[in-house]
């Protein structure tokens, strides 16, 4: 063989080598880099996504009265009086619109009673055209059952905070069956109670 070919052959031979044991570490640097790298894993965090959060926060509550389904319910936070009166399925009987208010909000463990319409003794208004307010005027009484908060605070000792809760007694628990009840209300003792019971009426 003539020398020029024998040292081309080996030249040839050796790039091969050389080529071959480049790709041979590339290949072991990239699996060692892969394996020493640390792994990112993100956890989402309820904090950063509320809206997650709230759709799973429920609140339970109690519907009683004049309604086809009675017993208690779990509604979404937020909920109204109006979705769990659409689940409880009032009855034709029921009076509604005087004594709750659709739009209020529920809270956890709150109870909804739905009265029949001749329930409370005294309460049929046969003038439909007679707003409440003016039935509060004409007794010249304050008609604790059917008094917008403004009338309310017309009586001795009950403020904006007073006139609310007592609001809200009225839609948690249907109406006031005597003038007595009132003292059940959040804020309203006895002392108050005596100064406004001449003064109010159901």
């Amino acid at each position: 063989m003539d020398y020029r070919e024998l040292k081309k052959e080996i030249i040839i031979v050796l790039v091969v080598i050389i080529t071959a044991l480049s790709f041979w570490s590339g290949a072991k640097y990239t699996q060692w880099k892969l394996a020493n790298e640390p792994v990112e894993i993100y956890i989402e965090d309820e904090k950063e996504n509320p809206q997650n959060f709230l759709e799973e926060e429920k609140i339970y509550i109690h519907v009683a009265g004049a309604v086809n389904n009675p017993g208690v319910y779990s509604l979404n936070k937020g909920a109204r009086i109006e979705d769990v009166l659409k689940l409880a399925e009032p009855k034709l009987e029921a009076d509604i619109d005087r004594y709750l208010n659709r739009a209020a909000l529920l809270q956890d463990s709150d109870k909804i009673y739905v009265p029949y319409k001749d329930e409370i003794a005294g309460e049929s208004n046969t003038d439909n055209t007679l707003p409440m307010a003016s039935m509060s005027n004409i007794n010249s009484k304050i008609n604790i059952n059917r008094a917008t908060a403004k009338e309310l605070e017309t009586l001795p000792g009950i403020g904006p905070t007073r006139a609310q809760a007592i609001i809200q007694y009225r839609n948690t628990n249907g109406a006031f069956r005597k003038i007595e009840d009132l003292m059940e209300v959040k804020g309203i003792g006895p002392a108050i109670f005596e100064n406004i019971k001449d003064e109010i009426s159901l």
